[in-house]
């Protein structure tokens, strides 16, 4: 291999990953720096993030409390798949599911995948955001607010023509 050549991508990706977002660590206090998920996907509003570990790579704290809190939010899920350097894959974990890594095949990964896309896929979908709801509702109270001050005026007005006129309708 020549000096300067790629010997591992992934190791490659990472320093990358590193470089683009090192700019910003000097925002984040007590040393925090950015991550990356390395893959994911959305299907009817869930998600499956897949981290990818090489080898017996050790998943840092920071960044297994990172990804264990993203597996306890609805309708996210997170696995974490270890690949030797050709990329076979050895092991795998689905946090919040299993407590320990076990070992894998790539056919048991897609049959997980295929399995997760097939609940997924039929759940309902979840409730509006609160977000939207929150802005619904304040646009029908003042849609409501409107119509009442509306209906006041009207009153107002009727009662001010009513005391402007006698019994028989003439005006003073």
């Amino acid at each position: 291999m020549s000096r300067g050549a790629i010997r591992s991508i992934e190791k490659f990706a990472a320093a990358a990953v590193r470089r683009r977002t090192e700019r910003f660590d000097h925002c984040f206090p007590r040393g925090i720096t950015m991550g990356d998920i390395d893959s994911h996907v959305e299907i009817n509003h869930h998600w499956l993030f897949i981290e990818y570990k090489l080898g017996d790579q050790a998943v840092s704290t920071g960044q297994w409390m990172d990804l264990y809190r993203l597996s306890q939010r609805p309708r996210m899920s997170v696995w974490i798949i270890w690949t030797t350097e050709d990329g076979f894959i050895t092991h795998g974990q689905a946090l919040g599911e299993h407590p320990k890594r076990k070992e894998v095949t790539e056919e048991a990964i897609a049959s997980a995948i295929e399995k997760w896309v097939s609940v997924v896929s039929k759940a309902p979908p979840p409730p509006r955001p609160d977000r939207v709801l929150d802005i619904l509702e304040v646009i029908a109270y003042l849609d409501a607010q409107d119509a009442r001050r509306h209906d006041q005026r009207t009153t107002l007005l009727r009662s001010a023509i009513a005391a402007l006129t006698d019994e028989n309708g003439a005006k003073p």
